[in-house]
């Protein structure tokens, strides 16, 4: 939810606060770049979104995210806060394209890379990073 929170660092603080010692927060984020993200903003943009409606039929709407974080920056705000973290994860690959119009194998596909991404250069196009972090 830290993404929809404009000062993240105050935030992380509080939560920090609020935790008894040694309590754990788990955290999820969007990563900043991933081509989730990238592609929602471009769906959402004025004469785009129409045609974006028309495609998928529902209802589009902006995904009210105004605090992306890259991993370098979400791992910063949470040891400034004063936490420590102990595991990371990366996960959730979505390429649109792909995901809408392949089926079941384009899942396999994305299922297979998103295995192949978590740990190498890439990891970045992976869409949320997931954290547990001790008070």
């Amino acid at each position: 939810m830290i993404e929809h929170i404009s000062d993240s660092p105050a935030a992380l603080r509080s939560m920090h606060r609020l935790l008894r010692p040694g309590g754990r927060l788990v955290l999820s984020t969007p990563q900043r770049h991933s081509p989730l993200e990238l592609a929602a903003r471009v769906a959402t943009r004025p004469g785009i979104v129409e045609l974006v409606r028309l495609v998928y039929r529902e209802p589009i709407l902006e995904l009210g995210h105004v605090n992306l974080l890259t991993r370098a920056e979400a791992e910063r705000q949470l040891v400034a806060a004063g936490f420590e973290i102990e595991e990371r994860h990366l996960g959730g690959l979505y390429l649109p394209l792909l995901a809408e119009l392949g089926g079941r194998l384009a899942l396999r596909l994305e299922r297979t890379l998103e295995a192949r991404l978590r740990h190498g250069h890439l990891s970045r196009l992976l869409w949320t990073q997931y954290y547990i972090a001790r008070a």
